[in-house]
């Protein structure tokens, strides 16, 4: 189970039980079809999987949102308030740059360790 959390964490960072309706993933699979018109393989996507789903649950829930419109909306309202508070562009902008910033000193880090190790061995 945990590895399909880490292969699928993209929307397990935002998509909460307490305001979403997350569907349960049984496996993966390649995302390629025998219709070369639904997606097409090739160099950058033929390692890409489809998360499969348990239908037997995801047909519940489904039949539970047709019963529970009310309640669904709730879900709604919550998911879009804690969206605009949680994603913010200052906020979104704020986490780039750290990122950008650490992706830099590595990047000089890496830069400064590959110099010495040459000059050290240069000067022999």
């Amino acid at each position: 189970k945990q590895w399909y959390q880490r292969r699928v964490r993209g929307l397990t960072e935002f998509v909460k039980p307490e305001y979403s309706l997350p569907i349960n993933v049984t496996e993966l699979e390649p995302a390629f079809s025998s219709d070369k018109n639904f997606i097409e393989i090739n160099e950058n996507n033929e390692d890409h999987m489809w998360a499969k789903v348990d239908m037997e649950r995801l047909q519940a829930k489904l039949r539970w949102c047709l019963d529970h419109r009310d309640e669904l909306k709730g879900i709604g309202s919550k998911a879009k308030e804690e969206m605009f508070k949680t994603y913010t562009r200052e906020k979104i902008a704020v986490e780039a740059a750290v990122r950008l910033s650490q992706i830099s000193r590595e990047v000089e880090s890496k830069g400064r360790t590959e110099n010495n190790s040459f000059d050290n061995n240069d000067a022999r």
